[in-house]
């Protein structure tokens, strides 16, 4: 029986009218076209979450990206156009001036010109010592830190708290009067 079912099927194949061959298919996968982005371009999906088209890629942008590409040194200068990181100054001016060291070399002999360059040179000067005086402030509070909770484990495993004769407010209160009174005058003197 089954081998007249088999020579029935081939021959329905033969002429065309296998149930397989007369089958009807529907499908609803229809697929949009690629959208093409140009780099740099951003974008939102349909989730919610920005996107950004780089070189042969895209990337998730994030408050980190965003971030790092604020402080990233650009290929090009933005003044001048010309190719930054050839010499080893453009980096470090970068972060500085946000334009290549021929710029700023330019920049600083337009103020020199003008006769701004001396009142340029002290504002420089005076964000360079509050910067200094930020990282001092930090300084500070990693010294309080450190004497409230110095202390010594022995070889046996017994922890020895260490003090200086000032308890940790003590200590606190000395030193944050006197770099108070340091900063003060500090800044005074910065005019």
């Amino acid at each position: 029986m089954t081998k007249l079912r088999n020579i029935d099927a081939v021959k329905k194949m033969l002429d065309g009218n296998h149930r397989t061959q007369t089958k009807t298919s529907v499908s609803l996968n229809v697929k949009e076209a690629p959208i093409k982005r140009e780099i740099g371009e951003r974008w939102t999906d349909e989730n919610g979450k920005e996107w950004e088209q780089r070189d042969g890629y895209k990337i998730s942008v994030t408050k980190t990206l965003d971030l790092l590409a604020q402080h990233r040194m650009p290929e090009h200068c933005p003044n001048c156009n010309n190719v930054m990181a050839k010499k080893h100054l453009d980096e470090r001016m970068w972060r500085i001036h946000k334009m290549c060291f021929d710029c700023v070399i330019d920049m600083e002999h337009q103020l020199r010109l003008e006769g701004k360059y001396d009142d340029y040179e002290k504002q420089k000067i005076k964000e360079n010592a509050l910067a200094w005086l930020r990282d001092a402030e930090k300084d500070v509070e990693d010294l309080v830190n450190a004497y409230k909770y110095a202390s010594f484990v022995n070889q046996d495993g017994s922890v020895e708290k260490w003090s200086g004769g000032l308890s940790p407010e003590e200590f606190e209160n000395k030193v944050r009067g006197e770099f108070d009174k340091f900063k003060t005058d500090f800044v005074a003197k910065l005019g």
